[in-house]
């Protein structure tokens, strides 16, 4: 099958860099415009970037931890309140009909509520150890990297590698277990999770890992993000060279306009607490140093 060729769209884009302050365009005019343009298909592998804001809401309405709406938040995912808070109430009773988000919400409410009932007072990990979190975002990484758009699938696979390696690097120097940190459980979180080598024995399979080991090693943790976003930045325009007017070249402007938006959301204090989204599970689920708590 053909690719669909947006022409009109690509060459309206207003240029976007990472040193921009704010967006050259924001955020809902972008939704808006692509909207429009993008067949049925093409919009739905966009929405992937935004339903990682919808994980988060999901667990709050799940758990019934309500909140605040953070700067970073309030740039919104796919589906409202309304329509995450009917799927948790769909998926209790077993209802298939009227189902509109993806079917990984439904399934991590059944492990939620298998979980709960089971495990102990208190208790604040799910199977192996992992925070309820990271179960979610897994199921979220392995429903995108199930799309059969390989641009699509090597973009969740490289942001899936890149958190793991962060976190990995993370609690080794802290000397805590790799394992329940991961998300998902293939070949390369086995290597993160059990070699003691520096590189973890991965040179040869994770792109640009030299540079990740560096952005580890860095105490800074509002430098360490940009240098991540600036990875993550030099990965979309490497791979989106030879796709001109394509969704992959749309797919990449998305994100490239997304993590611009996000750092025009936040101001040096908020900033400084979002980006510390790194370590959180490791802080929540273990006492660690005095040092590791930026």
């Amino acid at each position: 099958m053909m690719k669909q060729n947006y022409y009109c769209l690509v060459a309206g884009c207003p240029d976007v860099t990472l040193d921009m302050a704010k967006p050259p365009i924001s955020e809902n005019q972008w939704r808006e415009d692509m909207s429009v343009a993008l067949s049925p298909a093409d919009k739905r592998l966009v929405e992937l970037i935004y339903l990682e804001r919808d994980n988060r809401r999901f667990l709050d309405l799940l758990t019934g931890h309500d909140t605040e709406i953070t700067a970073e938040d309030s740039l919104h995912g796919v589906f409202t309140d309304e329509e995450l808070q009917e799927a948790i109430v769909l998926s209790r009773k077993g209802e298939q009909q009227g189902r509109i988000l993806p079917d990984y919400f439904y399934h991590f409410v059944t492990l939620y509520d298998a979980w709960r009932a089971e495990s102990a007072a208190g208790e604040t990990t799910m199977a192996g150890g992992r925070l309820p979190e990271d179960v979610l975002a897994g199921l979220y990484y392995d429903y995108a990297g199930s799309q059969k758009n390989t641009f699509v699938k090597h973009w969740f696979a490289f942001s899936r590698t890149a958190r793991n390696v962060l976190v990995a690097l993370t609690a080794r120097n802290y000397g805590l277990e790799v394992a329940p940190y991961l998300v998902g459980d293939g070949p390369t979180e086995q290597a993160l999770a059990h070699s003691g080598a520096r590189d973890f024995g991965l040179s040869s399979e994770v792109e640009m890992l030299e540079v990740l080991l560096q952005i580890g090693e860095m105490s800074d943790p509002a430098e360490k993000e940009r240098r991540l976003d600036a990875l993550r930045w030099a990965w979309l325009e490497e791979q989106e060279f030879f796709h001109y007017f394509t969704i992959e070249r749309i797919f990449a402007y998305t994100v490239k306009l997304e993590i611009v938006s996000r750092w025009a959301s936040l101001d040096a204090v908020q900033g400084a607490e979002q980006l510390r989204q790194l370590v959180d599970g490791l802080k929540k689920a273990v006492e660690v140093p005095a040092e590791f708590r930026l």
